[in-house]
């Protein structure tokens, strides 16, 4: 468990995940959608683990944001990213057993996708 607790903070902490989605959206013009659920994607990273009722808020946000967006691709991936941020969470807070680990390559997976979706914009 100290292993995925390092990751996740480091995932959040050092905005590893920030720089690649901005780093991955930058690559495309106009992807307005990329640069405003990369955000949101940055805010759950840095608060998954943590109060519950702070991550529970950035998923709606990021679902409401990808009502929003076009691209049925993108779409999905930024909701795969929000469920995959609630299931680690869930981990980290002792609700599941074990798996987390498991979980928190399925969440870095995500961002991967949504970023593999905004380049291919």
């Amino acid at each position: 468990m100290k292993s995925l607790t390092s990751r996740v903070l480091t995932l959040g902490a050092t905005g590893a995940l920030a720089v690649a989605i901005f780093s991955g959206c930058s690559l495309v013009q106009g992807a307005v959608d990329c640069a405003t659920v990369g955000e949101t994607m940055s805010k759950i990273a840095s608060n998954v683990g943590g109060d519950e009722k702070t991550l529970k808020k950035y998923t709606k946000e990021l679902r409401d944001e990808a009502k929003n967006i076009e691209d049925a691709d993108l779409k999905k991936s930024a909701e795969d990213f929000a469920d995959e941020a609630e299931s680690v969470n869930a981990g980290l807070n002792g609700d599941l057993q074990g798996g987390a680990e498991t979980e928190a390559d399925k969440l870095q997976g995500s961002a991967d996708k949504f970023l593999e979706k905004c380049n291919a914009l």
